[in-house]
Parts: structure tokens; sequence; C-alpha cells
């Protein structure tokens, strides 16, 4: 029986500075199931999240007008729902 503890671990790495420092090299590098899969630099339509984030971005937050977070947040999660996930 495969345990999780057995299975390799790929990790996307966009250009946030996080995913730069030397401390998350540090803890990154001596782990046996981590593979580092670096995106090139200025490449955010190659990361699904990017593109995601942008068509949330364009589709629902740009010239709103929300009341209060709540609401932003339910228009965010009904966008994802039905149009995120269909797709």
């Amino acid at each position: 029986m495969t345990s999780i503890t057995d299975k390799e671990v790929y990790i996307i790495l966009d250009g946030w500075s996080a995913h730069r420092s030397n401390m998350f090299f540090a803890y990154a590098d001596p782990q046996p199931r981590l593979h580092l899969i670096p995106l090139p630099t200025c490449s955010s339509r190659m990361n699904p999240i990017e593109r995601d984030f942008s068509h949330i971005q364009r589709d629902v937050l740009d010239n709103s007008d929300f009341s209060c977070p709540k609401e932003t947040m339910d228009m965010v999660s009904d966008y994802i729902e039905k149009e995120l996930n269909s797709n």
C-alpha cells in the first residue's frame, strides 16, 4: 500500500518573492519528494491560478461597488462556482 509520504510533490513556482526567498529554498531543497518547477519570468498566463484570478478581477471586481466584504466574497464564490468550475 502506498502512503501519502511516498508520493512525489510538484510545486509550480511563480514570480512571488516568497518563492525566491532563501528560507523557502532552505526548506524545499533537502526534501527529496519535492520537485520545484519555476515558471519563466513574466509568464503569469502559464499559471492557471493567475489566469483564474485575472478572470475574477475582470468579471467580478472591476467597476464594482460592494457594500461589505461578505457581499464581495459571495459574488466571487458564485462566480467561481458558476463560471470557473463549469470549464
